[in-house]
């Protein structure tokens, strides 16, 4: 047996080494794995993308255009109704790619703006007649032209449909290429084509009219209300949504279709659009009684 003082001296050296282990251990690892060089090309994550923080509730966009096919622009103007969240003079909207020609209440008041064209997020500054107190409705007006010609973009969320919208026109290598405009809004890339508020954390309902020369027609939104024969040889549609949807869902498209009724379910028509030349195989992808079928496969009772 070793004395009683042996053991005391042994127990504290003991504890005195394992405290300056545990100092060592965490002040630096046992050892290192060798950098590999895949490791330098990796690439790296995307930076960090902030929800907007709203100064506004958007209640309607009423959207009316016209195009311009040559250019690959599109020129009108969209009047925005919103409530703020708090008494404000001034608030802003984002605008990419765009000439802005004038800001009005809607009831034709003019307005002070400043316009960022350097810039795409929060870039349309806005000041209004007074100031708008706290769920006090105001329909704004701005009257612009786009200037962005929207090409396959693969640096997008969405994949190479690029940003806003798209003009499709007959080439050298394909003249006879279907004339089209298609929107691509998702997800946050509708700016490049009318000024909003652009950021998925806002409902709002809407308006669009959309004049083209005959014979396009064109689809959107909603319920298609009115088509007005101009006597230019042009017509406007007239779409409208009454039900509230985030800002990147609008959509807009031109193009020389057909419409193919195919009956409707619970009072709702069900409508597809596709060439003259294929209207029996676009009836074909969407039947109603498919349509009711695959409703009924997927309620469950409550």
């Amino acid at each position: 047996m070793y004395p009683k003082s042996f053991r005391v001296r042994a127990s504290a050296w003991l504890l005195i080494f394992l405290l300056s282990f545990a100092q060592i251990a965490t002040a630096r690892p046992l050892f290192q794995l060798p950098q590999r060089q895949d490791d330098q090309k990796v690439r790296k994550l995307p930076p960090v993308n902030y929800i907007h923080s709203r100064e506004i509730d958007v209640k309607n966009v009423s959207i009316n255009l016209q195009f311009d096919w040559d250019k690959e622009q599109a020129y009108g103007s969209t009047t925005v109704t919103l409530a703020p969240f708090k008494d404000l003079k001034s608030f802003n909207l984002d605008a990419a790619a765009m000439t802005v020609n004038s800001v009005t209440l809607a009831n034709g008041t003019t307005l002070k703006f400043a316009y960022d064209e350097k810039k795409t997020d929060d870039n349309l500054e806005i000041t209004l007649d007074r100031v708008y107190k706290k769920g006090e409705d105001v329909a704004v007006k701005v009257d612009y032209r786009t200037n962005y010609v929207n090409t396959a973009d693969s640096d997008t969320a969405i994949g190479s449909f690029g940003r806003g919208r798209r003009f499709i026109k007959p080439t050298a290598e394909e003249p006879n290429k279907p004339r089209q405009i298609w929107s691509q809004g998702e997800t946050e890339f509708n700016r490049y084509w009318f000024p909003s508020y652009d950021s998925p954390n806002d409902f709002r309902t809407s308006e669009l009219k959309a004049t083209v020369a005959k014979p396009f027609m064109v689809v959107s939104n909603g319920k298609l209300l009115e088509v007005k024969d101009n006597g230019d040889n042009t017509r406007t549609f007239y779409w409208k949504m009454d039900v509230p949807y985030t800002n990147y869902l609008s959509s807009i498209v031109v193009g020389e279709y057909a419409e193919i009724k195919n009956g409707e379910y619970e009072g709702v028509p069900i409508l597809a659009y596709g060439y003259p030349s294929e209207t029996k195989e676009v009836a074909a992808t969407f039947l109603e009684a498919q349509f009711k079928k695959a409703l009924a496969d997927n309620v469950k009772p409550q």
